[in-house]
């Protein structure tokens, strides 16, 4: 048995230029192709969607943008975040993960954007990290060039770290809504974090409710050494381009060895991979522990056996009809799993 995540974007579909493309290259910016396309994947047990992203106009062929335009290589794209909460409306189990980049995102906007969409998806919203990687991209930011590849991670690393600092800056019962004294939240359990650090400054607290479910589900594609190190410390799944079996292995053991650093651990090993995860409520000891084991397509999607203790965070699972797998093998998005 295996686990199925599909990798996407929101720009037309390559069909549209041929006989069976019907109706999509007029109506695929109203996301409907995609709705259809996220139901299939749910009818299909796949456990969730993943939306890729980028935020420029290529014109490094010829040095013009006409053969990225002319053939929709790499644009119009659309934003995927937008999208989220569509598709998860037309779902029941389907995870839906959006792409975000750390390097043009504020922390705060960024925090704020996934705990709106834990709350519109019910708690089935992921969210990919990507720090970016087209100095295009960077001058639609005010920036003439991106940040130095390691140093792009750095600055990921003390984003993310915001970013769950800010989901945990409302405490599990700052939500009171006692209608005698006609309060809603008890401003003492509501806490500005105060970060300062080498890269970002944020006061904090987060001014929406905290995601449903701790954190969204982390999904990352960590290729070169660095990014690598950035994927086994946060990532809960991973997708890689490993050609060929032993690349797979090199891979899976390089992420291995690397996230038990961080008493994170990939058990049951072989292609392919084999994890687990387990669940236990934030700030909850005595929550009951369920056991969620992931399985990836080789080459594709890995997913990290969550056990670090850092925080306890709760976050999402996915979670797949039962279909033809039985009961025990499925597993929700609304499942919680310690980080």
């Amino acid at each position: 048995m295996f686990h199925l995540g599909w990798f996407t974007n929101f720009m037309p579909p390559k069909s549209w230029r041929t006989h069976w493309g019907g109706h999509d290259a007029e109506e695929w910016a109203t996301g409907k192709f995609y709705v259809d396309f996220a139901k299939s994947l749910e009818r299909a047990c796949f456990d969730y969607i993943m939306l890729e992203d980028s935020l420029m106009v290529p014109d490094i062929f010829g040095g013009t943008a006409e053969v990225e335009l002319k053939h929709s290589l790499y644009a119009p794209k659309h934003d995927p975040v937008h999208l989220a909460p569509l598709l998860a409306s037309a779902t029941e189990h389907l995870g839906i993960i959006a792409t975000m980049s750390t390097s043009f995102y504020p922390p705060f906007m960024l925090a704020r954007t996934l705990a709106t969409l834990s709350h519109l998806t019910n708690g089935r919203v992921g969210w990919n990290i990507v720090t970016s990687s087209e100095h295009r991209s960077a001058q639609n930011f005010g920036m003439d060039e991106l940040w130095q590849h390691d140093s792009r991670y750095d600055r990921a690393d003390e984003f993310v770290e915001i970013a769950e600092l800010l989901w945990d800056s409302w405490g599990d019962d700052a939500v009171v809504m006692d209608r005698e004294t006609w309060a809603y939240a008890d401003y003492s359990k509501v806490r500005p974090i105060d970060f300062n650090g080498k890269y970002y400054k944020v006061r904090g607290p987060l001014n929406t409710l905290p995601p449903k479910h701790g954190r969204p589900v982390y999904c990352q594609a960590g290729g070169s050494p660095r990014g690598r190190e950035f994927a086994a410390r946060h990532a809960d799944t991973i997708i890689t381009a490993a050609a060929g079996i032993p690349a797979m292995k090199e891979y899976r053991n390089d992420i291995r060895a690397r996230a038990e650093r961080f008493g994170t651990f990939l058990s049951r090993g072989g292609i392919p991979l084999d994890q687990e995860y387990r669940p236990q409520r934030l700030h909850h000891e005595d929550h009951p522990l369920e056991w969620m084991k992931n399985h990836s397509i080789p080459g594709f999607v890995g997913c990290v056996k969550r056990t670090n203790a850092l925080h306890g965070k709760q976050i999402g699972a996915f979670h797949a009809p039962h279909g033809d797998r039985g009961p025990d093998q499925s597993r929700s998005f609304q499942d919680s799993g310690s980080r």
